[in-house]
């Protein structure tokens, strides 16, 4: 079973996706479809309203060209 983020972690996480999207010049519908995630979960996240799970961070990183490492994984 994958660890949950912390509120703190999701925020900087959530930060970031926001951050990497607009260097890379995508819309939100735009990283939605790239990343199977929805708009309006993305939305969501950004607003503070849901806290996404890893699966839906490890996919929209993915989209993003970068991975979301665990750290279970970084001590393998």
């Amino acid at each position: 079973m994958k660890p949950k983020p912390t509120n703190e972690t999701v925020h900087t996480l959530v930060h970031l996706i926001s951050e990497l999207a607009e260097d890379q010049g995508l819309t939100l519908g735009a990283l939605a479809k790239m990343s199977g995630v929805s708009e309006r979960s993305i939305r969501r996240w950004r607003m503070g309203d849901t806290v996404p799970s890893i699966v839906d961070l490890e996919r929209v990183f993915k989209a993003l060209g970068y991975k979301l490492a665990t750290v279970e994984e970084e001590t393998q």
